[in-house]
């Protein structure tokens, strides 16, 4: 006995659908396979940030002269060239 033409298109349908979920399944552990590893390299950028942070003893602010001079533990040039770094961060320590 044949199998009636709705039940045929229920399972093709049923079928098509378990298909598609399979997919989306392999796409959503792509997405967070993603994401883990996107986290992880936030925590590692952030370890370097607050290495790089401990390490800038002194940053100045170029019109202060004065306070300029007492930044000699990193050298005039590389505080300057922090100084223009931070500046475009928007991050800022006034000696």
């Amino acid at each position: 006995m044949e199998t009636p033409l709705t039940v045929q298109i229920v399972e093709f349908n049923t079928k098509v659908m378990q298909e598609e979920l399979k997919k989306l399944g392999l796409k959503v552990n792509h997405h967070e396979a993603n994401i883990t590893f996107l986290k992880s390299e936030i925590y590692a950028i952030e370890e370097s940030i607050a290495d790089l942070t401990s390490k800038i003893l002194c940053v100045c602010h170029p019109g202060f002269m004065h306070s300029r001079l007492r930044c000699s533990c990193l050298g005039m040039q590389h505080v300057d060239t922090v100084w223009q770094t931070m500046k475009h961060v928007n991050y800022v320590v006034v000696c």
